[in-house]
């Protein structure tokens, strides 16, 4: 049997499990090379001055299969992250709940880009207790039956439809769709995996 193919992403938005719900396996892409500007390494937040795109700087090289990318950690991104993160979701009625686990895999500095974004798409289906499994390619297919390598775009509006949820900063922004799932599962918690499931 053929599985859908997902890219692995950094905090990935709400869209990219509304259609990852749908299977119970899928693959992980390990055999594409590393594309710019996309969510293999940045993710959006919602916090006090609206919409925030968070980005992990990658070691400049020659063009890389995504699997071997390396995270630059001579700046201190990691500490602005989780301060970013810290300042927007503080209020959230989950947070603490769910946020060591995530602050810790940021502290951790996997070398690679890659095995950072599979701890934290790990944690997150524990979080949203979405029963599906995953493999990771192993070479690269330029198509799949079942492709969602180029479905999740920043610039591009969600073909998903989100419905609204209570947002800590929404009585000033009002509903901001399609953020990075720790948004989420800040606000409704336990809830969200509900809401994946039903959505």
């Amino acid at each position: 049997m053929e599985l859908p193919v997902f890219p692995l992403f950094y905090f990935p938005p709400i869209d990219f499990f509304l259609s990852l719900k749908k299977f119970k396996e899928f693959a992980i892409e390990s055999e594409e090379n590393y594309t710019k500007q996309t969510y293999r390494n940045r993710c959006c937040i919602l916090g006090p001055n609206g919409k925030q795109s968070l980005s992990i700087p990658i070691k400049k090289g020659l063009e890389k299969k995504i699997s071997l990318v390396e995270i630059h950690y001579e700046n201190k991104w990691v500490a602005e992250h989780i301060k970013s993160i810290e300042t927007a979701y503080r209020n959230a009625p989950f947070f603490l709940y769910y946020w060591d686990s995530y602050r810790n895999i940021l502290k951790e500095k996997p070398s690679q880009l890659f095995d950072l974004n599979q701890k934290i798409l790990l944690q997150i289906l524990r979080d949203l207790k979405l029963n599906c499994s995953f493999s990771f390619t192993k070479s690269y297919q330029s198509e799949a039956r079942h492709d969602f390598r180029h479905d999740f775009s920043a610039k591009v509006k969600s073909e998903n439809k989100i419905p609204a949820y209570q947002q800590v900063f929404q009585d000033k922004f009002n509903f901001v769709s399609n953020l990075s799932i720790l948004d989420l599962v800040f606000n409704l918690g336990p809830e969200a995996g509900i809401y994946i499931k039903n959505n």
